[in-house]
């Protein structure tokens, strides 16, 4: 009797270990991991994407709608009222909500998913007027292909404006090249 006794404590802990990962990953529609190189600086590292919920067709449109009607600094201000669809995380950072998510399929049976945030602006940026705040967005396009692999673009430091004549949204990373993703992988 005794031996079973200290036995159940044992799979009870085993149990609820296992529910509080299951509750874990079913916390996300979609996580990534990617291999990120800055040429520039000749960096590379691992990124990590994770994404609790994909952004709406309206939450899109009302993006869009505040960009063309009222610029940047109100989309900023739009973005962060904007609950929380993720996060990122960079090597040695803490992970940064995403506030926005959205994808969209591809005629070639893969497809593109769109992920970004408002960036803080911090005081050194403010008190030395650097021209990096005019970057108020960190964005990432990444693009898969109907077997699921994945290569995109991250920009840490965007200016996002409506490309006259397409209506097209269109980013300007504040370095000449953006983040290059490669061997974006779906962790199951």
């Amino acid at each position: 009797m005794r031996r079973r006794a200290s036995v159940l404590p044992g799979i009870l802990l085993l149990v609820l270990a296992a529910s509080v990962q299951a509750a874990e990953k079913a916390k996300y529609v979609e996580r990534y991991t990617a291999f990120g190189v800055a040429q520039q600086r000749g960096k590379t590292s691992t990124i990590q994407i994770a994404i609790r919920r994909w952004s709406t067709p309206e939450e899109r449109q009302m993006l869009v709608d505040t960009l063309k009607g009222k610029g940047r600094e109100a989309l900023a201000e739009a973005l962060s009222r904007m609950p929380p669809v993720g996060w990122i995380r960079l090597p040695n950072t803490r992970s940064q909500d995403l506030r926005y998510a959205f994808q969209t399929p591809l005629p070639d049976g893969g497809r593109r998913v769109v992920i970004a945030t408002d960036r803080l602006v911090n005081y050194a940026e403010l008190t030395t007027a650097s021209r990096t705040q005019n970057y108020q967005f960190s964005v990432a396009e990444i693009h898969f292909d109907k077997d699921g692999k994945g290569e995109g673009k991250l920009s840490p430091l965007a200016k996002v404006d409506i490309e006259k004549g397409t209506n097209q949204i269109e980013v300007e990373d504040y370095t000449s090249q953006p983040v290059r993703l490669l061997q974006v992988k779906v962790v199951k």
